[in-house]
C-alpha cells in the first residue's frame, strides 16, 4: 500500500488504550502509524519551511515550528 500526504508536518499524536494509538497528522490528514509498524515509511523534507501559525514562509522555526516574529 503506498500513499503519499503532503504538509507540513506536527507533533504525534498519542491517546492511551489497549494498544496504545500512535497517529501523525500531515497538512489536514491524520496517519495512524500503528497500521505501518514493523513496515517502511519514508519522508521527505521538501525544503519549505512556514511559520505554523501565520504561514508565512521562513528559513528556519522557533519553538516549536514558529517564524521569528511570532
Amino acid at each position: 500500500m503506498t500513499s503519499a500526504l503532503e504538509g507540513p508536518l506536527q507533533k504525534m499524536v498519542v491517546s492511551s488504550g489497549d494498544p496504545i494509538a500512535y497517529s501523525l497528522r500531515v497538512g489536514d490528514e491524520s496517519l495512524s502509524l500503528n497500521r505501518v509498524l514493523g513496515r517502511g515509511l519514508e519522508v521527505q523534507f521538501l525544503g519549505r519551511i512556514s511559520c505554523r501559525h501565520c504561514q508565512t514562509p521562513t528559513a528556519r522555526s522557533y519553538g516549536g515550528g514558529y517564524c521569528y516574529h511570532c
